[in-house]
């Protein structure tokens, strides 16, 4: 398979956390979308394959559209937060 380019909501914790960092050990790249920058740059430091984290709070629109617009490529999104 070849590398993707995936947004996870939610993945700084639990089933959200497990998913980045099986697809970061595969190799591909994992940007965690969270409200905590906080919590997301941990949750990307303890992923094998690396990730990175971004803030993005659901609930504010412009924070989406600022991810979104951020550049790149964008191959998935693994929406897993809940509110």
């Amino acid at each position: 398979m070849s590398r993707v380019d995936v947004v996870i909501t939610g993945g700084n914790s639990g089933v959200g956390e497990a998913t980045a960092a099986a697809l970061a050990l595969a190799g591909n790249h994992v940007l965690i979308g969270c409200r905590s920058m906080d919590k997301a740059r941990r949750a990307a430091a303890r992923m094998a394959g690396g990730g990175e984290g971004r803030p993005l709070d659901l609930a504010a629109t412009a924070r989406v559209r600022a991810v979104a617009r951020s550049g790149g490529r964008l191959d998935g999104l693994l929406h897993n937060c809940l509110f």
